[in-house]
């Protein structure tokens, strides 16, 4: 079944985005020369490795297949209707600028796409044959806008697809998807889709790193016909709306796996306020996460479509403010050994002036302390404010919320912060582990029992005996 389902979904995306097409018999790439071609030539110089087209449809750009690994390579902004490779070894786009295909890109061979390079593709979305690998650094924007077709996921991979840049997939019917393993390693995912935004639809799912966003109307928004793995990494899931099974009772099919789930990671799951999440097995669209009860999950029940994309809208607000300064959060066990042997101020505010990674200091804006009736946050007089980081501050951490308040009395990172909002450092070692009972929280000199307990921003609920409820 799965099997016959693999030809039909390939049948019927060949047919759709090309009526002909030579395909080769898949020469192994390794040993193969790379041919660069470079955007700001194609229009001007002939190549026996490319056909550059100007119809009344628009421009199209095909790369032949000539028995070598093409790198396309982004040295100008370019625009183009279609893009198709008929090469059955490997396509790589690099490059600093920015590659638009408004229709669609069809790659009969594998995919690459290095670091620094940004690649938009509208309507048809990609469709690869090979495997494709989307690097750390590397953007890709998939926007299919009105377009509808049920049997085209905006970005389909017939192999392994390797996500650890940033990714950003809107679709009206299927987001992203693919035939083999998904392994994502680092990177910003938001996949927003009618019907299931992350699917492998014959192995598995396997998230080690990066923030995963999805967004799904009626359907799973992560689905493996394999497993599904989560070992690190944030992952978000939001359904927009009820779902309802065979005998009418409402119920929510939010992360799917016909094989098992296995999370090593926390996880924050947001259903409709109505929702319901199942761990009945007997039908694979109704197996709901945690399976294996390998790790705290928390159901958060989410405000309405409407309030969490506005929420959405707010931090992103917040967030622009944040680039004056980068990555101030250093190791704290490095710095807390510096002060120790020096006087020398490294990566930290001081009477608020920041100083640099070797004492100098260039930044000319001040920081002070702000409050209002929500909370505190610290602002500098150019208006930039610590978003989701580690902040020292005058000799203290401190780690403001994405929100830019001030996070207090709470676990964050393994660490404690004191109702002053300060780390504690006589408690800095907080874990989860995994007893006969269940999980439970302790830093090794301490655990919670019989009360709540913020931890990396989830309440958390620990019994007499100091298990996690």
């Amino acid at each position: 079944m799965k099997n016959f389902r693999k030809i039909i979904s390939i049948f019927l995306i060949a047919v759709l985005l090309v009526s002909s097409i030579p395909f080769s018999n898949g020469v192994n790439a390794e040993g193969l020369k790379t041919v660069k071609i470079y955007a700001s030539k194609i229009k001007n110089e002939k190549s026996e490795y490319y056909q550059y087209e100007t119809l009344k449809s628009g421009n199209k750009l095909t790369f032949v297949n000539k028995g070598v690994n093409i790198e396309f390579v982004i040295d100008q902004d370019v625009e183009l209707d279609s893009l198709n490779s008929y090469n059955a070894n490997t396509l790589t786009i690099s490059g600093n600028k920015k590659l638009t295909v408004d229709l669609g890109f069809y790659d009969n061979g594998s995919y690459v796409q290095e670091t620094g390079s940004n690649v938009f593709v509208g309507k048809n979305g990609i469709y690869v044959v090979g495997s494709a690998n989307i690097k750390s650094g590397a953007k890709l924007t998939l926007d299919q806008g009105d377009y509808e077709n049920e049997y085209l996921p905006v970005f389909y991979v017939i192999n392994d697809l390797t996500i650890s840049g940033d990714v950003t997939s809107k679709s009206n019917y299927f987001g992203i998807r693919a035939i083999g393993d998904i392994n994502i390693t680092g990177g910003e995912i938001r996949s927003t889709a009618e019907y299931t935004p992350l699917m492998s639809d014959e192995n598995n799912i396997n998230i080690s790193g990066g923030n995963v966003y999805l967004y799904a109307s009626s359907s799973c928004s992560l689905k493996a016909e394999g497993s599904i793995n989560i070992s690190g990494g944030y992952i978000e899931s939001v359904m927009e709306q009820e779902v309802y099974d065979a005998e009418g009772e409402s119920s929510l099919m939010n992360i799917v796996a016909s094989d098992s789930i296995n999370i090593t990671s926390p996880m924050y799951i947001k259903v409709p306020e109505k929702g319901s999440v199942l761990n009945d097995t007997s039908y694979p669209c109704y197996t709901i996460i945690n399976k294996n009860g390998k790790y705290p999950i928390k159901v958060i029940i989410s405000e309405n479509a409407e309030e969490v994309a506005a929420k959405k809208a707010a931090e992103d607000a917040a967030k622009k403010a944040n680039g004056a300064v980068t990555n101030n959060a250093a190791d704290k066990s490095t710095n807390k050994s510096i002060d120790k042997t020096s006087k020398k101020y490294s990566n930290e505010w001081v009477d608020g002036k920041w100083y640099n990674a070797d004492g100098t200091q260039t930044y000319t804006g001040t920081l002070s302390w702000k409050s209002n009736s929500t909370g505190w946050w610290v602002e500098d007089t150019f208006g930039w404010y610590p978003v989701s980081q580690w902040q020292k501050i005058d000799g203290k951490w401190y780690y403001f919320l994405d929100s830019g308040y001030m996070d207090y009395s709470e676990y964050r990172d393994g660490c404690w912060l004191g109702s002053d909002g300060a780390w504690d450092e006589n408690y800095s070692n907080g874990t989860w582990h995994l007893g006969s009972k269940g999980w439970w929280y302790s830093d090794g000199n301490w655990y919670p029992a019989n009360q709540n307990l913020w931890i990396d921003g989830t309440n958390y609920f620990f019994n007499s005996e100091g298990y996690w409820q």
